[in-house]
Order: structure tokens, then sequence, then C-alpha cells
């Protein structure tokens, strides 16, 4: 998935403790203090749900959570008084075929991980509102291994530190989309086996001229086994849509297209059953890579040409309502945040961009033809249109909307390495308030995507040209009319 370029990748106490209360009152205080710990260990200990109930058990869980986050958060705090987690890792096959452990085994892992990253920095642990403290990509690949949800032998390692340090994804250093790949995939060893390490493999054989592989075909057949009854393997929602969107991966860049495709379908299936809200990075890598897919189809359907020019149409009509005096005035950075020479007019606009990649780790690149810096320039003005569009009636809305683009580009790194692709990938997670999130933006984002993947290039250079004229609010020398005109004339 590159364009001859390289390819990438967060407490309180329960009760007032006794240096909180009046120096004349000691005795009391320590018994509050003790009964408050017993209770807090009884809660932590004994949390029974009716097991009939769907809605209790995701109460349930949402509560064992928010308690692991303060006591996470409180160790954090007092790092002096914090205890080192036990953490219980054994064999692959070990910790899949026991489901009633892995909701603790993942908790533990956390917990490992939240501390090695305290005693390598001094500011907090990965959020999702803040840059990682502690990057899995410099650290010692030794640390790294420690924090994996399985053992692994000198093969897996060699793997693993391919997949941190060698491999990338698409064009790009994109070390923020790396950092939160890994992290996700590190919660559970199927999505680990499925994103890096049968990735790596392949990828190494790849390079080698390797058409057959044992150790592709062992984590092919452990990981379609997982995928096929993933409650016995311990997997939630997201465990399973990350171990899809890696699969696909695989199978559309060394694999069997057809297997691609059923793989980025059935993920898709389950994000838009679901009741549950997704987690922003297994989001994120689904619809990005639903974005880079090659196209099913390279014939343009009379109805995909219309939806694509009603787009086109209603950028125009965005414009009249929002270049206006009265609406500048409450929006401001409505007419500035796409202007010449910001970030994202850098990222968006049309041409070529720069490789950053050292020239000593340009033997690792997989040339291939898909161009993935066009698509993701697509995908990135159409979403952001669509986002503009839902929020139009909003002005507050819109407005900190606005700052959130400017401020994932700026503080993640998106701009530093220009990278189109990554910062589609921070848009696809949608980490922002809620209010400003809406599911059917990406699904819509993705699906009309599909057709300006198969326009000849001169209109697709001419389509993104016109979003983002009306992104900018100014004319970019041509018109809907012209390129509705020669878009039907292709048929």
């Amino acid at each position: 998935m590159d364009d001859s370029r390289p390819d990438p990748s967060e407490g309180s106490s329960a009760g007032r403790t006794a240096d909180n209360q009046p120096a004349q009152r000691p005795s009391r205080s320590k018994k509050r203090s003790s009964r408050t710990n017993s209770e807090n260990a009884a809660r932590q200990s004994f949390l029974f749900v009716d097991s009939t109930s769907p809605r209790e058990k995701r109460a349930h869980v949402m509560r064992h959570h928010i308690q692991t986050k303060r006591s996470q958060n409180a160790a954090a705090a007092n790092p002096g008084q914090q205890t080192p987690p036990q953490t219980s890792r054994g064999s692959p096959s070990k910790g899949e075929s026991d489901p009633s452990s892995a909701s603790t085994q993942r908790q533990e892992q956390a917990s490992a991980f939240s501390a090695a990253a305290t005693d390598h920095s001094s500011g907090p642990p990965l959020s999702l509102h803040a840059a990682p403290s502690f990057s899995v990509l410099s650290a010692p690949i030794e640390t790294v291994v420690k924090l994996l949800p399985m053992e692994i032998g000198p093969i897996e390692y060699e793997l693993v530190d391919n997949w941190l340090h060698r491999l990338t994804y698409w064009s790009g250093q994109n070390s923020y989309v790396k950092e939160r790949v890994f992290r996700r995939a590190m919660q559970h060893p199927v999505p680990f086996r499925s994103m890096v390490l049968s990735y790596s493999a392949r990828w190494k054989a790849h390079r080698a001229g390797i058409t057959n592989q044992h150790l592709i075909d062992h984590y092919a057949t452990q990981t379609e086994l997982a995928v096929n009854n993933p409650l016995d393997h311990g997997m939630d929602e997201d465990d399973l849509v990350m171990t899809l969107a890696g699969l696909h991966v695989q199978e559309e860049r060394y694999g069997d297209q057809t297997k691609a495709v059923e793989y980025v379908e059935q993920a898709l299936r389950i994000q838009r059953n679901r009741i549950t809200l997704p987690d922003p990075v297994c989001q994120g890598i689904l619809f990005f890579v639903y974005c880079m897919m090659m196209p099913r189809s390279y014939m343009i359907s009379l109805e995909g040409m219309r939806s694509l020019v009603d787009f086109l149409r209603r950028g125009e009509v965005l414009v009249a309502e929002q270049n206006t005096q009265e609406y500048l005035v409450m929006v401001p950075q409505r007419a500035s945040t796409f202007g010449y020479e910001t970030e994202l007019y850098q990222l968006l606009a049309s041409g070529p961009r720069p490789s950053r990649v050292p020239m000593s780790d340009r033997s690792y690149v997989v040339n291939d033809v898909v161009p993935t810096t066009d698509w993701s320039r697509s995908a990135a003005l159409i979403y952001i249109m669509t986002a503009l569009w839902s929020l139009r009636h909003s002005p507050g809305r819109t407005s900190r909307f606005l700052n959130y683009l400017t401020a994932i580009v700026r503080q993640r790194g998106a701009y530093q390495d220009y990278s189109c692709e990554s910062f589609v990938y921070m848009l696809m997670e949608e980490d922002c308030d809620y209010d400003l999130k809406d599911p059917h933006r990406l699904f819509l984002t993705a699906e009309l995507l599909q057709i300006p993947k198969i326009l000849p290039r001169d209109l697709l250079f001419r389509f993104n040209e016109l979003v983002l004229g009306h992104l900018m609010m100014a004319s970019r020398n041509d018109s809907v009319d012209n390129f509705e005109r020669d878009l039907y004339a292709i048929r």
C-alpha cells in the first residue's frame, strides 16, 4: 500500500487518608481509612452480575474498567507506593484457551505497560488525547518483549524487531500510527499474531522472494481458527476487528485479493452491528485499510457518478452559507484553517511529497503500484467536507471541529512526516469530542471514495482540487459544471 515510498503503523483514592485528616482525631481517621480500603478490596474481589442480562454484563465490565484505571492513576501519582504488577504470561495456546482469564490477563498487561511507561518517563502513560510518553518504537526491544501477550522465541523476536524498527505499512515514517497499532495489538495474542507477527513474516518472505513458507501457513491457520471461534479465544469485537484488518492487509498486499475483500467485509459487518463503543485504534485501522484497498470494480456506474457530483454540489452550498461576514464572525477560523501555508493545506494539496525516511532504511521499502498518497488525500478531503456538512447548523461544533483538525496535525506529527496516510488514520480514529463523532461519516467516506479511486488520474486530481477549493472557500480554476461534463463523458 505504498506509493513508491516507504509505508509505515491515561486517581483518586477511595477515601481520605490519615494525612488528610485533622491532627486531633488520628484514631478515627485510621479506622475510616481501614474500613474504606476493605470496602474497596471487597468491591474489586466480588462483582456479581446477572448472566442473563447483556446490559448488566456491559455495566459490570465498565465499572471494573473504571476501578482499574483509578488504581493505575493512583499508583502513577505515587510511584514510591506502587506495587509491581504480577503479570501472568504463558504460552500462546494456554493464554488463548482460557477465556475466563482473558480479561484479567489483559488488565494485568495494561498495568505492566503503565508501570514500564512510568519507569521510562516522568510523563503520564499513553492516553487518547496526548502523545505517548513511552515509545515502543524507540525503547529497547528487550523491554518491549517483556510486555507482549505471549512468550516468544528467537524467530518471533526477530519478527517483532523487524516490525518495530524496519518494515513500514505505507508512505512515510508514520510513527504515531505504528505506536498506536502495536500498543493495541499487544493487548491480545490473536490480533498481535495477525497484525505484527504474521504480517512481518510475510513482509520478510516477500523481500527474500519466498512465496511459500511454513511459518506463514502456521500463523494463518492459527489466526483463522481464532477468527472462526472468537469466544473460545477470549476475543471481543475490537480484537476481532483488528485481527481481520491485519489479515486483510496481508492478503491485499502479498496474497489472495478475494480473501482480502472477505476479511474487510466481515470486519465492516461487525462494526455496523455492534452496540458498544469501538476502540478508536481498531476503528481507525479498519477504515484506513478499507479506504486503501484496491477497487472491486473498475466500472463507474451512473449512480456513482451522480453521487460524486452531488457531493461537489453540497460543497458549493456550504461555501455559499459559510463565506459570509455573519458566519465568519461566529467561526473566524473557517476562513483560515485551510489557507495557503497552513499545515492542513500542505497535507491536502496535490503534489509530490518528499520522503523523510533515511537512506539507510530505504532498502526495507516494498514498492507497490497502489497510489496511497492520492487516495489518502481524497479520503481526507471527503471526510472533512462530510463532517463540515453534517455540522453546518452548529457554528460552535464547527469551530471545535476545525480546532481539532489543526491540533491533530500539529501535535501528532502528520505534517512533519508529510504523510497524508497518517492524517487519514487519525481522522478515522475520530479521537475527538463525542458530539463531533459520527460513525456513519466513516462509512460514507470509505464508500464514496471507491468512485474517485477508479477515476482517470486527471479527473482524480480535479476532484481533489475542487473539494480543497470548497474547504478554502476559494476558486481553484475549475468548476463543478466542467467536472460533471467531463465525468459523464468517460462513460
